[in-house]
Formats: structure tokens, C-alpha cells, sequence
């Protein structure tokens, strides 16, 4: 197989990879120079996106490709490489885009099924410098809030998301979403109140 093939077929099964969100934040906070819009930082929601943008601005080199395969514990990706084999379970799938034409590709990002993923990841992309109000609304006190900073530094995404999960977990049921709009009005993000109530409702929920 030729060294091009075998590259190809390498980007299909990093594209391939999963990645849960927090991580996914992560890398691509490492290229935010290369990706350079924070219109198209937001929409990346996969690692084929993220491959795909990168690859436009002509920035997968040898060092951001192995840098990837590690973060996503993939060093067998690395070896494909290497050696020139294979795997059966690779098929293609990535499209490289220049290659790409319509109807071949996704333009959007692909939307999470589940609501509540859905509804997280809006909120944690958009809510900005007011999750420490938004915190403070939940009832999430200031030593927890000084420490998520600590931990997190400035992802703030990856901040928000544990926020809502543990906001979920220890809520009533029946009640933590009208305690989650009220937290966001409290938090002078009425916008977003209102974007994820109508989010909700196209869920039928």
C-alpha cells in the first residue's frame, strides 16, 4: 500500500476515535491559534472536525497528528504508520477535505440525541464570564467555585459541564430544570434561559 494510502487510512481511524467532550475541549484549546474562529471552535464537536479544520488551515504536520493519537490514547494509530499495516476495522470513512464535495461530508456539527447532553453543551459553550454567577445561583459555594478555577484554570466549558452534572444529580428531579432557568436569569443570561426552554420543548420534555 502506498505511503498515501496508508495515511489516509490512518486520519479514517483517528476520525474514527471517541472522545468524551471535556477531552475534546482540551485538544482543541491546543489549537485554538491554528483554528483561529471562535465561530468554528465552537462547532468542532468530533474529532473528524477537528481533523477536518485543521487540515484546511494546513496544520496537520507529523508533530499535531502523534500529539492527537496520544491525547486520545490511539499510539496504535502511530504504529500504522510505522509499519504500513493496516487494520481490518479501519474502513473509510474520513473524507480529507480537500477531497470533500457536496453532499459528501457534514457541514453542521452533529447534535446530541439526549437533551440533556444537548442542553450542557449549549450552556457551557455560551455562558462565558457569567458561570460564576450561574454557580453562585445553583448554590455552588464560593470554596468550590475557587477550587473548579484552580482545577480547571480557564476551560471554562469543562467548569460549567461539572457544574451541571452535579447540579442534575442533586437536585430533585422534578424540579432542578426550573432551579437551572432561574439560575441562568439570576446570572443576567435570560437568553439562554429562554434558548434552553425552547430547546427542551423540541425534546418534547
Amino acid at each position: 500500500m502506498s505511503p498515501d494510502n496508508v495515511y489516509n487510512h490512518a486520519l479514517n481511524a483517528l476520525a474514527r476515535s471517541r472522545c468524551s467532550l471535556p477531552k475534546l475541549r482540551r485538544i482543541k484549546e491546543t489549537y485554538k491559534d491554528q483554528i483561529d474562529s471562535e465561530r468554528q471552535f465552537e462547532r468542532i464537536a468530533n474529532v473528524e472536525d477537528l481533523l477536518k479544520t485543521l487540515e484546511k488551515r494546513d496544520c496537520i504536520s507529523n508533530d499535531v497528528f502523534e500529539h492527537i493519537c496520544n491525547e486520545l490514547n490511539r499510539t496504535d494509530i502511530i504504529s500504522t504508520i510505522e509499519t504500513g499495516r493496516i487494520s481490518e476495522r479501519d474502513t473509510v470513512y474520513y473524507v480529507p477535505s480537500s477531497e470533500a464535495s457536496n453532499g459528501r461530508h457534514k457541514v453542521l456539527p452533529e447534535v446530541p440525541r439526549d437533551a440533556d447532553v444537548h442542553a450542557f453543551e449549549v450552556i457551557s459553550c455560551q455562558i462565558g464570564k457569567k458561570w460564576k454567577d450561574f454557580a453562585r445561583a445553583l448554590g455552588i459555594g464560593e470554596g468550590h467555585i475557587d477550587e473548579l478555577q484552580a482545577t480547571y484554570r480557564d476551560r471554562t466549558y469543562e467548569i460549567v459541564i461539572e457544574i451541571l452534572k452535579y447540579h442534575k444529580n442533586s437536585s430533585d428531579e422534578r424540579y432542578w430544570k426550573i432551579f437551572l432557568y432561574s439560575a441562568l436569569e439570576k446570572a443576567r443570561r435570560r437568553d439562554l434561559s429562554r434558548s434552553i426552554k425552547e430547546l427542551y420543548a423540541r425534546h418534547g420534555l
